[in-house]
């Protein structure tokens, strides 16, 4: 009990009971009275034990990780608000949009290639003087043997064992 809480009580009335006519205290009254209304002391400052804690390192190295932590939350914000900038900015597209650009693409070109054969074999065969059905059907034979081998070329966002490329090259291989 800090002497500043027992002269705050006294002149405060609070222990006028447990005064003597000659200004002493009787103690064992003055304690009853202490004890029906204790001090308030803020929690973090009393052990379970109801005595002062002690200040320790721990308290100091969990202040320094939640520091850690909101300074990683707010990296992460700024990222997200970096990217956000930058689709609105149109610098950047998103990896979904750009494999579905890609796909279709991919689609286009291998049917341009696939109708190559048909669209200008005839016109080729004039030109150097050749049966127009079996030039038609020999660029027809190699253009797709050289699609099936374009298939096994990696392609840098895609993953190699992906079920969807298996499908694919299941499909194109037979």
């Amino acid at each position: 009990v800090s002497p500043n809480a027992v002269v705050s009580r006294i002149k405060t009335g609070k222990f006028d009971a447990a005064l003597f006519e000659d200004g002493s205290v009787n103690e064992a009254l003055a304690t009853a009275i202490w004890n029906e209304n204790p001090t308030k002391r803020p929690a973090s400052l009393l052990a379970p034990d109801g005595k002062v804690r002690t200040k320790i390192k721990q308290a100091s190295t969990d202040g320094a990780n939640e520091y850690k932590i909101k300074l990683e939350r707010m990296q992460v914000a700024l990222e997200s608000e970096k990217i956000a900038l930058e689709r609105l900015r149109e610098t950047t597209v998103d990896r979904e949009e750009m494999k579905k650009a890609a796909r279709e693409f991919g689609r286009a070109h291998r049917d341009a290639m696939l109708n190559f054969p048909h669209r200008f074999g005839a016109s080729i065969a004039a030109q150097v003087g050749c049966d127009a059905a079996s030039l038609i059907g020999a660029i027809d034979y190699y253009m797709r043997t050289a699609l099936l081998e374009a298939v096994n070329i990696p392609v840098p966002f895609h993953d190699p064992h992906s079920p969807e490329l298996e499908h694919l090259q299941e499909t194109n291989n037979g």
